[in-house]
């Protein structure tokens, strides 16, 4: 199976859930970040983004991260700490590996605002499936 950077990508701009949000995904110089304008569908009963759409921008992108590294991989655990919100503008989660190792790795992810205001920050572990 191919797992190029282009190949996670592709599978990526295919995720039903994801899409059906607006979420974007781009690539630049290796790092991929997962952004969305945020809309009323993204907002919780108080008017904020919703916590669990900031969670899955993160653990979207990096799972994207992940296979990038050339592995497939499932989600086993994660931390994850809510820091601030916003009700409007554009939202962009990022990805740094922390450590790939043969069947388990760690990765960490900031969601900010389009003003860089850190929203929510958290530490992924995924158990590596190929």
């Amino acid at each position: 199976m191919d797992y190029s950077v282009e190949s996670a990508l592709e599978i990526f701009r295919k995720n039903h859930f994801l899409n059906s949000l607006g979420v974007e995904v781009r690539e630049e110089n290796g790092k991929f970040y997962v952004e969305v304008e945020v809309s009323d569908v993204h907002l919780n009963p108080y008017g904020m983004v919703h916590g669990g759409m900031l969670y899955a921008l993160s653990d979207s992108v990096v799972g994207l991260a992940v296979r990038a590294h050339g592995k497939k991989a499932v989600t086993l655990n994660a931390s994850y700490n809510y820091l601030s919100n916003v009700s409007s503008g554009r939202i962009i989660a990022t990805a740094e590996t922390v450590r790939v190792g043969r069947t388990i790795a760690v990765m960490k992810s900031d969601v900010v605002n389009e003003s860089g205001k850190l929203l929510s920050t958290g530490t992924f572990t995924y158990y590596l499936t190929e």
